[in-house]
């Protein structure tokens, strides 16, 4: 029987190198979905994420979220979004948004 081995004691986290500079709270995209860096770093630096938590994160104006609603990153115009073409996976809100409000509470990784 094989035996498996914890490689990283706290799974709510990932590191990610970064491919431009961001400010701790930004949103990141991670292949198909997205993270938020947990400090801020420069590019090249590898720097702890999360991928799990609830985050306030500010939406696009015009969309609005109903709870369990899925919540996308828009990567171009740095905002969550309910449209997920050609956008990254971030989780579900946690709350709803009504359109003209600009944030929403979004369960990452759910």
């Amino acid at each position: 029987m094989s035996e498996a081995v914890l490689k990283n004691e706290d799974i709510n986290k990932v590191e990610v190198t970064l491919e431009e500079a961001v400010n701790k709270g930004d949103i990141i995209a991670f292949g198909d979905n997205a993270v938020v860096a947990g400090v801020a770093g420069v590019v090249g630096e590898s720097i702890v994420c999360y991928r799990a938590g609830i985050f306030a994160v500010v939406a696009k104006a015009d969309d609005t979220f109903n709870v369990g609603d899925k919540v996308y990153f828009d990567v171009t115009n740095r905002v969550a979004t309910v449209t997920a073409d050609n956008n990254k996976y971030l989780g579900i809100a946690e709350s709803g948004k009504e359109s003209g409000t600009d944030v929403v509470r979004v369960i990452v990784g759910a």
